[in-house]
């Protein structure tokens, strides 16, 4: 009985030694292989890890280079990039956003929508986001701001650069630069990847055309954040590249002189180069002013433009359609006379219509001209000189 026990006991024992060294090479295995993956982590995919940690850390944001420059033939320029004063806040930094906003509406003359549209800016960004309160500042705004600048916490005033037109001439063919719109996104695939706020692309003209080439290669501002996104502390600060430079082929003296010739008329006058086909001077009238498109275009001056009944908007050098009328024959004989293909007596009768290839094209007054020749053309030239 007693060694019945004994041997019952032995073999309990036995299998509670087995179980043992099963769950204890389970968990030698499991310790090893956690072990193993943690040696991997540290080892070969610490690179990878400590990428992802600095990208968690770490946060960029895009900063427009200075945009390209156009120049006319002789290199002065017609479209460059000139100082200005603008006016940022961080709504983090403010004790109290509605009382600062009061103070600067005395300082900058602020108006109430204005302090609306900021109010509705500032509750759509984070709390540590900046926000422009003014992009286009006097001298005189933004010296009394810095002269108040104790008594505006979280007002940070800001020497920035913007587009300059030299003259409203050359208007219609340079264009002019705004913000982004959503169809801008759609038509410039080159936007998609640009996230900068406030960044300017052309709209008409050569700034629109040359657009992506002026825009540069835009820089970056490195810096640390918390848990929350918080900006800490600036790291690092990288330049873009600048935006490249045109010279046209146009004169801006001539386009003065062109611009004077249509002052108070509406219409448009091209000059080229006959040997090279170079455009010298394209001016349409009346013009319009490309600088007031750069900050945001008022609404007064928006809507005196659109009234217009001469639509000032509108290049007529290259996009009004407009009969040539008579002014077409005098080129035409005057290089058929060069080339000896027709003789100054030449007489033609002009019945009121011609049929050319099956095509039958009417001449405007309806029963025709009569006996016409090269001469009383010509006759006619000098009688308008003279």
């Amino acid at each position: 009985m007693l060694s019945f026990n004994s041997s019952n006991i032995i073999s309990k024992t036995k299998t509670i030694s087995r179980r043992m060294f099963l769950l204890n090479s389970f968990k030698a295995i499991v310790l090893i292989g956690i072990l193993g993956r943690l040696g991997s982590f540290q080892i070969n995919e610490s690179s990878k890890y400590r990428s992802l940690a600095d990208k968690n850390r770490f946060r960029e944001t895009q900063i427009a280079p200075p945009r390209g420059v156009i120049e006319d033939y002789f290199g002065n320029k017609i479209a460059s990039n000139n100082k200005i004063y603008q006016l940022h806040i961080i709504p983090d930094s403010v004790p109290d956003i509605n009382k600062l906003l009061f103070r600067l509406k005395s300082v900058i003359n602020l108006s109430d929508r204005k302090i609306l549209l900021l109010k509705r800016q500032i509750s759509k960004k984070k709390s540590w986001d900046t926000t422009i309160v003014s992009d286009n500042l006097t001298w005189s705004e933004f010296s009394k701001i810095n002269l108040f600048l104790h008594d505006l916490q979280g007002a940070e005033p800001v020497v920035s650069i913007a587009r300059f037109y030299a003259d409203s001439n050359s208007a219609h063919a340079v264009g002019y630069v705004s913000e982004v719109s959503p169809n801008d996104l759609r038509t410039k695939t080159y936007l998609q990847n640009l996230k900068i706020e406030g960044v300017e692309v052309g709209k008409i003209g050569l700034e629109s055309s040359l657009d992506e080439e002026m825009l540069g290669s835009p820089g970056y501002l490195r810096y640390e954040v918390n848990a929350y996104g918080k900006k800490i502390k600036q790291v690092a600060t990288k330049k873009g590249l600048k935006g490249k430079t045109f010279r046209t082929t146009l004169d801006q003296s001539i386009q003065k002189v062109s611009a004077e010739a249509l002052q108070n008329v509406s219409g448009a006058a091209c000059v080229m180069d006959i040997y090279n086909g170079d455009i010298i001077s394209m001016v349409s009238a009346p013009n319009f002013n490309p600088n007031s498109f750069v900050h945001g275009i008022n609404k007064d001056e928006w809507k005196e433009i659109t009234d217009n009944r001469d639509k000032p908007m509108l290049n007529k050098a290259v996009s009004g359609l407009y009969p040539p009328g008579s002014t077409i024959k005098t080129l035409t004989a005057i290089s058929a006379l060069e080339n000896d293909i027709v003789s100054p007596k030449l007489i033609v009768k002009c019945t009121g219509y011609i049929d050319l290839h099956g095509e039958r094209f009417h001449c405007w007054k309806k029963k025709g001209h009569g006996v016409v020749g090269m001469l009383v053309m010509f006759i006619f030239m000098r009688s308008q000189e003279g």
